[in-house]
């Protein structure tokens, strides 16, 4: 969804899937965020992007944007673990 120019408008439809994966195939959908260092993981990007320069178009050559997916992913997670942890 993120990376979709208009994820947003995919995001319930996207949900909605994953839910039905869960209650018709016994398919869970768990999404893992791992908290690393911003210069580690610029540093694994850029060398990402010597081998596939293409992932440009995603505009993973721009710092900005992984500040941007970093944060996407730390509220993501943080959003999931409060609700595993409530239920």
């Amino acid at each position: 969804m993120f990376y979709a120019a208009n994820g947003h408008l995919l995001e319930q439809v996207i949900r909605h899937q994953v839910v039905e994966l869960e209650s018709q195939a016994n398919i869970k959908v768990i999404t893992v965020s791992l908290k690393v260092k911003e210069d580690l993981l610029w540093d694994r990007i850029s060398k990402r992007l010597q081998r596939e320069p293409e992932r440009k178009k995603y505009r993973e050559d721009q710092w900005d944007w992984m500040q941007q997916v970093r944060l996407f992913y730390d509220v993501a997670s943080s959003v999931q673990l409060a609700c595993f942890h409530c239920c």
